[in-house]
This record gives C-alpha cells, sequence and structure tokens, in this order.
C-alpha cells in the first residue's frame, strides 16, 4: 500500500491563503488537514492568560488570551500544584486537579499558563485548559502530570506485554526524572511500537525543550508562548507514524515564507528519519492538481453527500455553536425500511467522521479540518 503526504500553500489569488497536507493512500485522498495562513488555529497553543472575571454560577473563568477575545477555563481543567499553595506557576509540578470551588484557587488579575483545547465558535470565545499535553509522532509530553503511561492499544498478549516494557524503559532512560525542566509525564503512542530507541529519545528532548522555553518565559502581558502546529506540521505528526514513501511540499505560491524550509527543519529537529522521503516540488502542475485533489475536497465541502451502494440515499450535514446535525437521507425506499436502514447504514458508518470533519473545517471560523475520509 502506497502513501503519501503532499502539502502546499495556496496562492492569494485563489482566496484566502490555505495551508493544505494530504494524505493518498494508493493515490486516493484518505486524510486531509487545512488552515489559513492568515488566521491559523489556535488549538494546541501554549499561552500565558490573565483572568479577568471568575463566574461562580459556571465554576469556570475568563481568561485574557491576547486574541481580542476572552476564552474559558472550566475548574475541570483547573491545576494546582499538589500540597496547596496554589501558585500553579509551570515550574511546579506534578499538579493536582482543583477540588472544590474555581474562585477558591483563582482570583481575577492573576496569571496563569493555559492550553487551547478548541478554537473559538462563533460568539463563544476558546476552551482552555492548564492540564497541558505537548504532541510528538510517538510521545506526548504532560509537563504538569507525573509517570510513564503506554497506549493501550498496543494490545494484549505476551509480544505486547514485551514492547511496552521496551517503550517504559526507553523512555525512561531518555526522560530521567527531574532535573532541568526534563521532570513531568510521558504518554507513548501505539505509533510507537517497534521504533528504534534513538527516535523516541529525539523526539522526547525536542517536546522537553519546547516546555522548558515556556516555563522560562515569566510574567509578561498575554499572548502566545509556544503556538499551536499548522497543517502541514499536524499531519507529520499524525501521519508519519506508519512509513510514508514520499512527502512532497509545494510552496511556490507561497509569498513571503519558506514552507519546505520549515518543515526541513521540523525533521531535523525531532524525526530526522522523514528527511530522505521530504521533498520539494519545483517543476510541473501544482502539486494538488494531479489526481483532481481540489475536486475530491470541494466535494467533502458539500452540505449534501450521496451515499455509495443501492440504497442510493445522502447524508446531509449542518453545523452550529453548540452541535453537529446529521441526517441519513434512505433514498427511493422500494423495499421495506428495516431491509433500506440495514443498507444505508454501512455507507453512512465509514464516513459519517469524514463528512463532519469537512463540515467542520467550513463552518470553523480558522478554517481548519482533518480526517476528513474514510476516517
Amino acid at each position: 500500500m502506497a502513501r503519501e503526504l503532499h502539502i502546499d500553500v495556496t496562492s492569494p489569488a485563489q482566496g484566502t491563503p490555505l495551508r493544505r497536507a494530504a494524505v493518498l493512500t494508493d493515490g486516493v485522498l484518505s486524510d486531509l488537514y487545512i488552515d489559513r495562513v492568515e488566521r491559523p488555529t489556535l488549538a494546541g497553543a501554549v499561552v500565558r492568560g490573565r483572568i479577568t472575571r471568575i463566574v461562580a454560577g459556571m465554576n469556570a473563568a475568563f481568561v485574557d488570551i491576547g486574541t481580542g477575545r476572552d476564552g474559558l477555563l472550566p475548574a475541570a481543567d483547573v491545576r494546582l500544584p499538589q500540597g496547596g499553595g496554589g501558585k500553579g506557576g509551570p515550574k511546579e509540578r506534578p499538579a493536582a486537579r482543583l477540588q472544590g470551588p474555581i474562585g477558591a484557587a483563582l482570583r481575577a488579575g492573576r496569571s496563569v499558563i493555559v492550553q487551547v483545547k478548541a478554537d473559538p465558535v462563533g460568539a463563544k470565545g476558546a476552551l482552555l485548559s492548564m492540564d497541558v499535553a505537548l504532541p510528538g509522532r510517538f510521545l506526548v509530553h504532560t509537563p504538569l502530570a507525573a509517570g510513564i503511561q503506554v497506549s493501550k492499544r498496543l494490545g494484549q498478549g505476551a509480544s505486547a506485554a514485551a514492547e511496552r516494557a521496551r517503550l517504559t524503559t526507553v523512555v525512561r532512560d531518555a526522560v530521567p526524572a527531574g532535573g532541568q525542566g526534563w521532570a513531568g509525564g510521558w504518554i507513548v503512542r501505539a505509533a510507537a511500537a517497534g521504533v528504534p530507541a534513538e527516535w523516541l529519545a529525539q523526539e522526547a528532548e525536542a517536546l522537553a525543550l519546547d516546555w522548558r522555553g515556556v516555563a522560562r518565559a515569566g510574567d509578561g502581558p498575554p499572548g502566545t508562548l509556544l503556538a499551536a502546529p499548522h497543517a502541514g506540521i499536524r499531519a507529520l505528526m499524525e501521519q508519519t507514524g506508519q512509513p510514508v514513501d514520499a512527502i512532497l511540499v509545494d510552496d511556490r505560491a507561497a509569498v513571503g515564507q519558506d514552507l519546505y524550509a520549515e518543515l526541513r527543519r521540523w525533521c531535523d529537529d525531532r524525526a530526522a528519519d522523514l528527511l530522505p522521503a521530504l521533498r520539494r516540488a519545483t517543476t510541473g502542475l501544482p502539486l494538488f492538481d494531479g489526481g483532481d485533489l481540489d475536486g475530491a475536497i470541494a466535494t467533502l465541502l458539500r452540505p449534501r453527500v450521496p451515499l455509495r451502494g443501492a440504497a442510493a440515499g445522502s447524508l446531509v450535514i449542518e453545523r452550529t455553536e453548540a452541535l453537529t446535525v446529521i441526517d441519513v437521507n434512505g433514498g427511493r425506499r422500494v423495499t421495506p425500511w428495516p431491509s433500506t436502514w440495514r443498507r444505508c447504514r454501512k455507507s453512512p458508518a465509514s464516513c459519517v467522521c469524514a463528512m463532519w470533519a469537512a463540515s467542520w473545517w467550513w463552518t470553523s471560523s480558522t478554517c481548519r479540518g482533518r480526517r476528513t475520509v474514510n476516517a
């Protein structure tokens, strides 16, 4: 099975410039990541915020994160140093969940380090958390937690147990407890199975350095301390745990930026094994014109999506601030309803997640989508 990753930047002449990353499996679009160049996603960014007010009725706080719209920090996502004190600084870890009302621990005017869990939607601000998690290809660094956890997706049995023990040992050796910002928790993703220890150590060091930069930021006005990964980097993090035959980058339409050089630096720092596959597309048609990727993306963005098979039904997807509605239309019911429903639901089951993601991208203020086909 051939897998390729195509990454490009659209021209301003086509409208709002976009970064796009498409995964092709045997030449067919299987995953898609999109965000706007001028207004990238905030989800995943680590920011210094300042609490503007506490709302006891919601048991939450509104936090100024420097974007012009306050984010929401629920009490369930507040983390404080174990043993009390309530300072919550990034160097004081591990941290514990808040027990009790949020007003007992936080006050208006206090500076906090938070991570954006979800982008603003409509009139609602960003959703925030003090439980920071820095993801990589094989590891997730949780600086305010403790211990090493291995994904349950590795499976059961003797071989899985042996691999789980190997990964735990490798990560423990790569990230010794304590000392110069290396403390914290680590989650080993299922993609790490069989990965050489050197790859894990390189990524662990890069993630620890990311958090060290945040921890050293100190006090200051609200603003971003660690930017969220854009579409191209998200695709590299989430799609290269499996073998990739080629990573093609087309930044000919980019104005004032070198996307290829940025991705190469990212690979140098934390994914050196990807460098042989990373190539720049410099000749021929624009990268997304081959295989009619633009046409496939346009099809995904339609609110009504036809279903394959004899049922001849369709999906209708509409999104509001509160929820996403997916209506499954059965088409022409020439057979009894139970039989029609059984045929119809097979198609939506394989693409509801995909079409929801495309619909979410279409309505999102940040124009960001993921996992849009065969999810």
